[in-house]
């Protein structure tokens, strides 16, 4: 609010009263407000009808904090001089103080009409507006004084406040930059610059703002707070924390604080000091819900499930009517495995709250995890109606879409992908456009390689596509696929991450590859082997094998765990098998089992109980070229879903995958063969963690093939 000076001269004051009055006129301008009141008062005593006296009376009064007690100085005002603009707007200034923003907006308008060049009037009408909800007159005032005073910062900063709450952003932005022109150093414009930089998505610039207004005010709380949120937005977990620490520790009581910095701790990994303060906002917040949602969505995240539980229980008992407690048991249970009671609580915590679009989605998983496609498919696409946004939401349906075989709409959902901030990354490195659709002959295109192993080994099979439109085909992928992705049919060269780009007219994400060429369910690009095993190689494992007796069977029992990735994490628990339960395979009589196994898993060989024998010769595999010679001599591989499953399939050799219940999109549903490998063979779960009944079913089949293979 602009505030106005006392009136430096009396219209007509006697001279007794003139004397008093500048006595008090020079205690305002020396700040001794008590002094000056003292002076005001005897003036008034001596010359009770002069109307400057009563409004720097009323000044003085609203200096020490009394407004209330200057209203009725204001009023004497403006009664004895109906045409004094000046104390008018005191008056105003005091009721706004108060909280009567109507009466003040009035006031204020009168004023003006009084003095229509008066420009402090127009702006603090503008403030009195906008605290009764008159946007569209706020902002009309504050245009009319900035017309009248256009070096007033504090007209452009109000002017900058209105245009946000009308939505006009980029004016808004224009206003807080020319308030910064005329009061660089004005900490609050700088993090009102910073909040309208983050809404329009410059996270960057947005971060940059609030800096400087920690530095020009270093002990305001919510700049910090503001920039940890952003820095939060942008991945930037340490500093983030960092940050929200010093805004906890300027105002220790914000909940707001206390939440945004328990989340960054979260993301940081410092899952410790999260939980604990977690525990602390519980502590002095007994009796909220939320805190303990909170503190529930935290436990699950470093998988304290029992005390999720609990969490997510005491939400419920405080809030019997609130989504968020089935939403978070529903969580806890999920991650338990305890799939149907986790959809029957997110059915309702969605009755409660239908607009949760995290409940939807969730439940969209829990269904997925049940193989409940129609039921993921909806709760996805209502996810999506309610944040259209959402990257997530697309992926999460792209992947039922896929699993179904509708791959045109799938493909195009799972375009979606490239709004993850991870995935955008790892493509901005090459500096060639998307390859879409354009014509390739005598052009060169990059395939880049993403996600695991086993996605780059399916979908180099794209390669030769692009060769054969006249393109020169290069491939950037993982180091250990380097030699495997050379003997691909139309790969000119490959370059393994982290080595110089190579130079070329296109780029193309390997999974976006079915998009570009409108792969559908029949145009699977299934041609094996697409990969190719060095025959020097080959042969060299043939020896070694040929003394061994009978069926040469690799095995593969367990995938990467992914620790760091918790999502994947639970994934890899449920695909993964342990050495031991492939005991009754090692017995069968004309099988010798061969070892494909890499990472930790493989050194449970060491301590299984096994009652047959495993031959284990992968210390000597560097690469997946040198894995891809050794299965080449093989006869079968069995395999859980990794990328060895992938490499026998692009070989072309037989390959038994053995596939959790929740199986991966690309098995599709129901089938025990799959389009994209047509020597694979797929063993599913038909309940969920039985592993038991598909090992016999394995065990069975292995058994036949012994036989027939003995009958020839």
């Amino acid at each position: 609010m602009i505030a106005n000076t006392p009136s430096p001269a009396p219209a007509a004051p006697a001279p007794a009263a003139l004397a008093l009055f500048q006595q008090a006129l020079a205690r305002h301008e020396a700040g001794d407000f008590k002094a000056a009141i003292a002076l005001d008062l005897e003036a008034l005593a001596v010359q009770p009808d002069i109307p400057e006296i009563h409004n720097n009376l009323g000044t003085a009064l609203v200096a020490l904090g009394r407004p209330e007690a200057a209203l009725p100085a204001f009023g004497w005002a403006v009664i004895l001089a109906p045409a004094y603009a000046r104390g008018y707007y005191n008056f105003a200034s005091a009721l706004l103080t108060l909280g009567h923003a109507a009466a003040a907006a009035q006031t204020f308008r009168h004023a003006a009409r009084i003095k229509p060049d008066y420009a402090a009037a127009h702006h603090n009408h503008g403030l009195a507006l906008k605290a009764i909800g008159r946007f569209g007159e706020a902002l009309a005032a504050y245009h009319r004084a900035i017309a009248l005073g256009p070096a007033a910062p504090e007209a452009w900063l109000n002017l900058g406040n209105s245009l946000v709450d009308q939505g006009a952003l980029v004016e808004a932005e224009a206003a807080y930059r020319r308030a910064l022109i005329l009061q660089p150093d004005y900490a609050p414009t700088h993090d009102n610059l910073g909040n309208v930089l983050r809404v329009q998505g410059d996270n960057g610039a947005a971060v940059a703002a609030y800096r400087r207004a920690i530095v020009l005010q270093p002990d305001d709380p919510r700049f910090p707070l503001h920039l940890c949120e952003t820095l939060l937005a942008l991945e930037q977990f340490r500093p983030a924390a960092a940050i929200g620490w010093r805004a906890v520790l300027l105002h220790p009581g914000d909940l707001r604080a206390l939440h945004t910095l328990a989340f960054a701790l979260v993301e940081a990994n410092a899952g410790a000091a999260a939980l604990a303060l977690h525990r602390h906002i519980v502590a002095r917040e007994p009796d909220r819900p939320e805190v303990y949602s909170n503190l529930a969505t935290t436990l699950l995240e470093y998988s304290a499930f029992g005390d999720a539980i609990a969490a997510a229980h005491r939400v419920r008992i405080l809030a019997p009517g609130s989504a968020e407690g089935h939403f978070n048991l529903g969580n806890a249970l999920s991650e338990l495995r305890q799939d149907e009671a986790a959809i029957a609580l997110f059915r309702q915590a969605l009755a409660l709250n239908p607009a949760d679009e995290r409940a939807h989605n969730n439940l969209g998983h829990a269904c997925t995890i049940r193989n409940q496609t129609d039921d993921a498919l909806t709760a996805f696409s209502r996810a999506i109606r309610i944040v259209p946004g959402d990257p997530g939401f697309h992926v999460n349906r792209a992947m039922i879409l896929l699993q179904r075989g509708a791959f045109r709409e799938g493909w195009a959902e799972y375009e979606w992908r490239w709004k993850f901030r991870h995935f955008s990354r790892e493509i901005a490195q090459f500096k060639q456009p998307i390859w879409r659709g354009e014509p390739l002959v005598g052009r060169s295109i990059l395939l880049i390689g993403e996600q695991g192993f086993g996605d780059i080994i399916q979908f180099a099979r794209y390669a030769p596509l692009l060769a054969a439109q006249g393109a020169q085909v290069m491939i950037s992928a993982f180091r250990p696929l380097a030699r495997l992705l050379r003997s691909v049919a139309g790969v000119a060269a490959v370059a393994p991450f982290g080595t110089a780009s190579l130079v070329c007219d296109f780029q193309l994400p390997m999974l976006s590859a079915p998009h570009a060429l409108g792969t559908d369910l029949d145009t699977i690009p299934a041609t094996v082997p697409y990969v190719k095993a060095d025959p020097t190689f080959v042969g060299f494992w043939q020896r070694r094998l040929a003394k061994l007796p009978g069926l040469k069977v690799g095995l593969v029992w367990a995938g990467d765990s992914h620790a760091a990735h918790r999502r994947a994490f639970l994934t890899d628990r449920r695909r993964s098998l342990r050495l031991e339960q492939f005991d009754a395979l090692s017995r069968i009589p004309g099988v010798t089992l061969v070892s494909l196994q890499k990472g930790n898993p493989a050194l449970q060989r060491r301590t299984a109980a096994l009652g047959g024998e495993i031959i284990d010769w992968m210390d000597e595999v560097m690469d997946f070229a040198d894995t891809a010679a050794l299965i080449e001599a093989l006869d079968l591989v069995i395999a859980v879903d990794t990328a060895v499953a992938h490499l026998a399939g692009a070989l072309g050799k037989p390959v038994w995958i053995l596939s959790r219940f929740d199986a991966c999109w690309r098995w599709l549903l129901d089938r025990e063969d799959t389009p994209w490998y047509p020597t694979a063979r797929l063993f599913r779960q038909r309940q969920p963690g039985d592993w038991d009944e598909v090992l016999a079913r394995v065990t069975a089949a292995l058994e036949q093939a012994v036989a027939a293979t003995e009958a020839r």
